[in-house]
């Protein structure tokens, strides 16, 4: 049976102010969200590919947030 507080990989996107906006849709449905690989682009500096901006949502929350991105 999976964990329905487990962390699941919703979508990627590849800049920061796209994750920005995902998120606070997600959010604002009262979606908790986490990001990964926010600071990339930071780090190695713009224009470096291959690094997605990753962002989960919780497994008991993903038809939810499903809905609210891909809608």
């Amino acid at each position: 049976m999976p964990d329905e507080n487990q962390w699941v990989l919703l979508t990627e996107v590849g800049q920061m102010s796209e994750a920005a906006i995902v998120c606070s849709k997600l959010e604002s449905a009262g979606i908790k969200t986490f990001v990964k690989n926010q600071n990339m682009n930071t780090l190695l500096g713009l224009g470096i590919s291959g690094f997605s901006i990753e962002i989960y949502v919780l497994l008991s929350d993903l038809e939810k947030a499903a809905d609210v991105v891909f809608s």
